[in-house]
């Protein structure tokens, strides 16, 4: 099939919008895995959002051109407005198409109120036909013969102000060309359009629209419960430390990576404290799964036992 009968297939409209947002980013403001990244929500919800420009593709309008077309940043929410004048207050007439829509979507719903019904992520289908490779669009291209990605770090800490904007809209364009041509290519791989397309679709709609029921007096209640036990617990060992000692000081010790391990040798006497290999050399076994930990609860000195088992029950 060709990508038009895969979305006719899966009853998705044939008319196809492709979004790509630019936005502000900064060192203290972005995405990504380092410890400064926000997450997806908490950057698109962000006092300093702003938008850099916007490029879109439109496929099988009958009163538009097929083709790609960017606009500027300060012109973003006209632009949006305008789409659905053609497309329906909700983009219901059209498969609306992005390369990450947990970012393009949700920027839809959360600073317009736009849900589209029908949506496509070109990363659901690189994940279609490779799950374990890289995803991201300047990995992706290059294995299907396409251009390079350009580099989107020359933007970094440049509000639409102060950019150049003939670079920016250059950055975008190619993203969005290879975008559609990633999305053309992989659509019709689909074995099953009408099931996976629905799957995605609602795996993405969890993520734009999340419900939690929380059940207070439920939680309350276990959180007391929770409380006693662990109390209960420390009651128990106390008997393993001076009398003063403070209950908050034997629950510290009782998680802590060196001073329990420490302490428990010391009544392990000759015996040695077992070890495992961990991510920095070799550590204590004193995990629930370790085998050597099960071994210690079953240690002859009953406060091996004791010291084992209060750490299993404070830290689990």
């Amino acid at each position: 099939m060709t990508w038009t009968e895969t979305l006719q297939s899966a009853g998705f409209p044939t008319e196809v919008l492709l979004l790509d947002f630019e936005t502000y980013f900064d060192a203290d403001y972005h995405l990504g895995k380092d410890k400064k990244a926000l997450s997806t929500i908490e950057y698109i919800t962000d006092p300093r959002f702003e938008f850099t420009g916007l490029g879109i593709q439109t496929f099988n309008h009958p009163r538009l051109v097929t083709g790609s077309r960017f606009w500027d940043g300060p012109l973003v929410s006209h632009v949006i407005r305008r789409l659905q004048e053609r497309f329906g207050i909700a983009y219901q007439n059209c498969t609306v198409v992005a390369k990450n829509c947990k970012f393009d979507i949700t920027i839809l719903a959360h600073h317009f109120g736009i849900y589209p019904p029908y949506t496509i992520d070109i990363e659901d289908l690189t994940r279609y036909f490779d799950a374990r490779m890289s995803h991201k669009l300047k990995d992706v291209a290059p294995l299907f013969g396409l251009t390079a990605k350009g580099d989107t770090n020359q933007f970094k800490g440049q509000h639409w102000a102060e950019m150049d904007h003939v670079a920016m809209k250059e950055y975008c364009l190619q993203d969005v060309a290879l975008e559609a041509e990633m999305f053309q290519r992989l659509l019709p791989i689909i074995d099953n359009p009408k099931f996976e397309l629905d799957l995605a679709r609602h795996t993405l709609n969890l993520y734009l629209k999340p419900t939690l029921n929380l059940d207070l007096p439920l939680a309350e209640e276990l959180e007391t419960k929770m409380s006693a036990e662990t109390d209960a617990t420390i009651d128990r060992v106390k008997i393993y430390w001076p009398p003063d000692t403070a209950t908050e000081e034997i629950r510290k010790i009782l998680r802590g990576r060196k001073e329990f391990p420490l302490m428990l040798q010391r009544w392990l006497k000759d015996d040695t404290l077992p070890t495992k290999v961990g991510k920095k050399g070799m550590i204590p076994a004193l995990a629930k799964n370790d085998e050597a930990c099960k071994l210690l609860l079953g240690h002859s000195n009953k406060t091996v036992r004791d010291l084992v088992q209060a750490r299993l029950d404070i830290t689990s």
